[in-house]
C-alpha cells in the first residue's frame, strides 16, 4: 500500500507530490476570472454565478475586497436565479500550453437571484469602522457539483458608494 503513485509508506526520502491544482495550471485546465466594480451604492450587492458544467469545479481560491469596511460576503449554492447577468467567461490561468481545455462552466456578473433561496456554503464580513476597505478570502478549496448554480454575493454593508473587487481561481478535471 502506498500513499500515492510514487511515494511508498516508510520511504526515507519521498519524492516530492507536485499540487494538483499546479498541475491543472501547467495542463491548461485552471482558470481565473477577476473583476473590480466601481461604486457599488450603499447597501448594493455585487453577484456573479458560476454554472458548473458535466464535472465538478474546484474553487480553489475566491478572494473579496472592498475599498470600504464593512462589507458582507455569501457563497451560495443552488440560489434561485432571476437573471444569469452577462457571461464574462474564465480566463486559462495558463497562458503558454496549446491544448486549452475550454471549461464546461460558465461564469456571469450582474446576476440576479431570489434572497433567502438556496444553500450558503461560506459566509464572511469585511469589518472595520474607519474608511479603510478590507479583504475577505476563503481558507480552503470548494468542490462545486456538477450542474448546478453557485452565487458568489457581496453587499456594500457601509454607509457610502465602495469598490468592490471579486477575483476567482479554479479548476475542472476527471479525476474526481
Amino acid at each position: 500500500m502506498s500513499l500515492s503513485n510514487d511515494m511508498p509508506i516508510g520511504d526515507k526520502n519521498p519524492i516530492p507530490q507536485e499540487p494538483i491544482f499546479t498541475r491543472m495550471v501547467d495542463v491548461g485546465r485552471a482558470y481565473m476570472k477577476s473583476d473590480i466594480h466601481p461604486a457599488v451604492a450603499a447597501g448594493g450587492s455585487v453577484v456573479h454565478l458560476i454554472r458548473t458544467g458535466a464535472k465538478p469545479f474546484h474553487l480553489a481560491q475566491y478572494v473579496f475586497k472592498a475599498a470600504l469596511a464593512p462589507a458582507t460576503i455569501e457563497v451560495i449554492e443552488a440560489p434561485t436565479v432571476t437573471a444569469d447577468g452577462t457571461e464574462v467567461g474564465w480566463t486559462a490561468k495558463n497562458r503558454v500550453v496549446a491544448d486549452q481545455v475550454a471549461p464546461l462552466s460558465t461564469v456571469f456578473q450582474d446576476s440576479t437571484i431570489t434572497a433567502a433561496t438556496g444553500t450558503v456554503l461560506y459566509a464572511d464580513m469585511i469589518i472595520g469602522t474607519k474608511a479603510t476597505g478590507g479583504v475577505a478570502q476563503a481558507e480552503g478549496e470548494l468542490i462545486l457539483k456538477p450542474n448546478t448554480d453557485y452565487a458568489l454575493v457581496i453587499t456594500n454593508d457601509a454607509a457610502q458608494v465602495s469598490d468592490i473587487v471579486v477575483s476567482l481561481d479554479g479548476h475542472e478535471h476527471d479525476e474526481d
